[in-house]
């Protein structure tokens, strides 16, 4: 190519080796520093959007699990409440057992005892 200036640069330099820069030259030089520096800001905005990406893919799944880990949390709390409820109803019942035993043996008590002084006083 005619116009590519990295070209005419090496030509530059080969031919003229020892000779001073021309405007040209310098040009031509600051041409090809400000391509490397586009490409260098490409590459950075080509990182910064993969970090976006990435970064918005990571939030997404945080997201996901904390949605997941209430969820989860949600259900084991259901399930213990569950649980306790049928333990205090057990309870309950096993309580409202031993309280029937509890009053029977002391109707049984009180009515023996009764018969007992009853017979006595006689």
């Amino acid at each position: 190519m005619e116009n590519d200036p990295k070209e005419n640069l090496a030509d530059n330099f080969e031919q003229r080796p020892n000779e001073p820069a021309t405007r040209n030259d310098l040009r031509t030089l600051a041409t090809l520093v400000d391509r490397r520096f586009n490409k260098v800001d490409l590459q950075f905005q080509t990182m910064q959007t993969m970090f976006k990406e990435e970064m918005f893919e990571f939030r997404e799944s945080m997201r996901k699990e904390m949605f997941e880990f209430r969820e989860l949390m949600r259900k084991d709390m259901s399930d213990f409440k569950d649980v306790m409820r049928k333990e205090t109803s057990d309870s309950k019942e096993s309580m409202r057992k031993d309280m029937y035993k509890f009053a029977g043996f002391l109707t049984l008590s009180v009515i023996s005892a009764m018969g007992v002084f009853r017979a006595f006083v006689r």
